[in-house]
């Protein structure tokens, strides 16, 4: 009935290293989430929303407070891309430290 044969288990040994290499990706994306917004909840300048993924400052700033009052280096994070990794998004961020 298989008709396949060797190179059929070569194209699903292939689908199966394909799967398992989406889901670490799937685990490295959930585990940098998970960091992100650990140290967010931590913090004493923002809070984290966990339910919609979100960071957002504490404190907001008054209406019609000098640019020069508010913290120049806060980043607002609105949404990852789906192939970010840790090691894109820390590359990112030291683009923005410089």
């Amino acid at each position: 009935m298989t008709t396949g044969g060797k190179s059929q288990r070569k194209r699903l040994r292939a689908l199966s290293s394909l799967l398992l290499i989406g889901r670490s990706r799937l685990k490295v994306r959930k585990a940098t989430e998970r960091m992100i917004l650990d140290a967010a909840e931590n913090s004493l300048k923002i809070q984290a929303d966990r339910w919609r993924f979100c960071i957002a400052p504490k404190i907001m700033p008054a209406a019609g407070l000098d640019d020069n009052a508010i913290d120049a280096r806060t980043i607002y994070i609105d949404s990852f891309g789906a192939t970010d990794d840790y090691d894109s998004l820390r590359q990112a961020f030291a683009q923005l430290a410089r």
